[in-house]
């Protein structure tokens, strides 16, 4: 009986090691996405950055990618980070600075980026839209 104990406190232990894996595996990849998809934002990659975003069935309207060539972002800047409980949401908060090449005037953006973890693909993705810069 007392190795029969012993074996079953050994398996829990086990288990909760390998959630823990799991866990910052998770957010491993998170930190990678987000730092990526921020790159691409960084660098005017829209079309790339885009390719971040869950796939959505219903999107109201279709990115305009001509236009967003004409942006320039001179800084990217995460405000904060939360997770939630479940650790398979997360909200990131990213000041944009910016110009549009018409008018070569620096603008701010606050962006609110809302990630999910697609557990049948293992990958979190990006909910929310592309920043909304003033084109004008």
């Amino acid at each position: 009986m007392r190795i029969t104990n012993y074996l079953l406190y050994i398996l829990i232990i086990f288990l909760a090691g390998c959630a823990s894996l799991n866990h910052q595996k998770q957010l491993s990849i998170l930190e990678e996405s987000a730092r990526k998809y921020g790159d691409a934002i960084r660098w005017s990659y829209f079309e790339r950055a885009d390719n971040y975003r869950r796939q959505q069935q219903d999107r109201v309207q279709e990115t305009d990618f001509n236009e967003l060539k004409k942006i320039r972002v001179t800084s990217y800047e995460v405000l904060s980070k939360n997770l939630s409980e479940q650790n398979i949401k997360a909200v990131q908060t990213v000041e944009i600075k910016y110009y549009h090449i018409s008018n070569m005037i620096e603008k701010t953006v606050i962006d609110r980026q809302e990630w999910e973890y697609d557990t049948n693909k293992k990958q979190w993705l990006i909910h929310s839209s592309l920043p909304h810069f003033n084109l004008n």
